[in-house]
């Protein structure tokens, strides 16, 4: 190791990207296919890859910088600045290894014109014409709300999404979720 290493540099550098892991592992052990015939939500490939990716970058950063080191003039500053990106790296992946983690949890799932919520270990289906408001958020989610105030939450980038938000779009009579806006 360099000589610049500390534990708690190390500590803090590595907890990120292994606790993204761990949250992934989990977030994919937890994943239970649904009923018969119900389609449901489930993580997309856009999670798992930049989960994953950014988690090894963050790991392969964290090497280079307590094994590697740099040999030139300004080698301080260059692994402080592999610190810094591993970190980065690292709680990013972390960010979207719970997202991952939320839309599993969530448990959404959708035959006809029913879906199904989970809420821990319940599950409770709602008719889709009982959702009385679809609002979009700038974080890529769009809310449910369903006419007694309860809510559900559908993340764009989960599998499944624009096809559930599609069905609901139809069964509201509200233009197609996908189609552009007319001018």
């Amino acid at each position: 190791m360099q000589p610049y290493v500390t534990s708690a540099d190390l500590t803090l550098g590595v907890f990120p990207a292994v606790a993204a892991v761990v949250i992934c592992f989990i977030a994919a052990v937890l994943r239970v296919p649904p009923a018969d015939r119900w389609r449901e939500l489930r993580p997309g490939a856009a999670n798992w890859i930049t989960c994953l990716a950014s988690a090894a970058f963050s790991l392969m950063m964290i090497w280079v910088w307590s094994h590697v080191g740099s040999a030139r003039s300004d080698g301080d500053f260059q692994m402080r600045v592999a610190w810094w990106l591993a970190f980065a790296f690292g709680i990013g992946a972390a960010c979207v290894a719970t997202q991952t983690l939320l839309i599993v949890l969530a448990k959404l799932s959708w035959r006809g014109n029913q879906l199904s919520v989970g809420k821990g270990t319940r599950r409770m289906v709602r008719q889709l014409e009982d959702i009385s408001e679809v609002s979009d958020s700038k974080w890529g989610r769009v809310c449910l709300r369903f006419t007694d105030g309860s809510f559900a939450v559908v993340d764009l980038s989960a599998q499944g999404a624009h096809d559930l938000l599609q069905k609901i779009y139809r069964i509201k009579g509200m233009n197609d979720y996908l189609d552009p806006p007319e001018h």
